[in-house]
């Protein structure tokens, strides 16, 4: 099933769904597997012998399983969208002992910061870039400095 999880990611949506029709567009049969069962259950979906029904949590819960299991985060983000990108970033980091504020803005100045973790003695300013292209080191450096920028701002505006 390790393999496995990345093929079904892509086919988790909130809802309501026809286990025959991810079944079929994942390539894996789930209905008769114990182990699929306990993985759905695990991933906050509930399962019955024709219908899986996805809690919004569902895809995220699958991904971080997945990268748990050893498939790389780049190959597991790509079944992401922008938002669920910055919701698996507060996630896995919240693993690791932080306590994550996601989408913060704030006006005066006007700022949005993706995700900051607060650990014991610091904290990381996330700016989640899930682009599909390949960026050049020019545009890399531009969005590196646009953020330090933005991280100067916002520890000045909160006194932090």
């Amino acid at each position: 099933m390790k393999n496995k999880i990345k093929q079904i990611i892509p086919h988790i949506n909130k809802g309501n769904h026809k286990l025959s029709e991810i079944e079929k567009a994942s390539k894996i049969r789930i209905s008769d597997n114990k182990g699929w069962k306990e993985f759905f259950r695990q991933i906050e979906a509930e399962i019955s012998d024709d219908e899986i029904i996805f809690s919004e949590k569902s895809k995220m819960l699958a991904s971080i399983k997945a990268i748990q299991e050893g498939e790389e985060l780049g190959d597991i983000s790509k079944y992401l969208d922008w938002r669920e990108f910055e919701i698996l970033t507060a996630e896995l980091t919240e693993k690791h002992d932080y306590e994550c504020l996601t989408n913060i803005v704030t006006s005066k100045p006007r700022m949005q910061i993706d995700v900051i973790a607060i650990g014991k003695s610091h904290r990381i300013v996330f700016d989640c870039k899930h682009w599909k292209k390949q960026l050049g080191p020019s545009n890399i450096r531009k969005i590196a400095d646009n953020h330090v920028k933005r991280c100067e701002k916002y520890f000045r505006a909160t006194n932090s």
